[in-house]
């Protein structure tokens, strides 16, 4: 029972921020990448880094994970100011074929921050 009372802040501190929390976020439409245009994948990778100041390092399809379940595993390392990589995995939420990101990792190297990131794809 006094355990109860403890959390009872908690629990009101935690209502309190899913009330701001928005409650109608954007759908993004699932559009498969046909497996045609793979090789055009790190220039569509480069097209969403650009404009927020990362240089694409690679873009590696993992070759093996293709067609399994209509998803295809990628791995891509960048470059680029943290701001940047925040601002591009806001992006990546807006590409149509992502399903989901099973790994980021930042480090900062000699080159400078650089984002690590596997994710998968939807192919057809």
């Amino acid at each position: 029972m006094a355990l109860k009372q403890k959390m009872v802040p908690l629990q009101l501190q935690l209502g309190k921020a899913e009330a701001l929390l928005p409650k109608d976020l954007p759908a993004v439409k699932l559009e498969p990448l046909p497996l045609a245009d793979l090789n055009r994948l790190s220039e569509r990778i480069g097209d969403l880094a650009g404009p927020v100041g990362l240089q694409v390092v690679t873009v590696s399809p993992e070759a093996s994970s293709a067609g399994k379940g209509g998803l295809l595993s990628v791995q891509m390392r960048l470059l680029g100011p943290i701001a940047g990589i925040r601002r591009f995995l806001l992006a990546m939420g807006q590409f149509g074929p992502l399903v989901g990101i099973q790994s980021a990792t930042t480090k900062v190297g000699q080159e400078g921050r650089e984002l690590s990131l596997t994710c998968w794809l939807a192919v057809r």
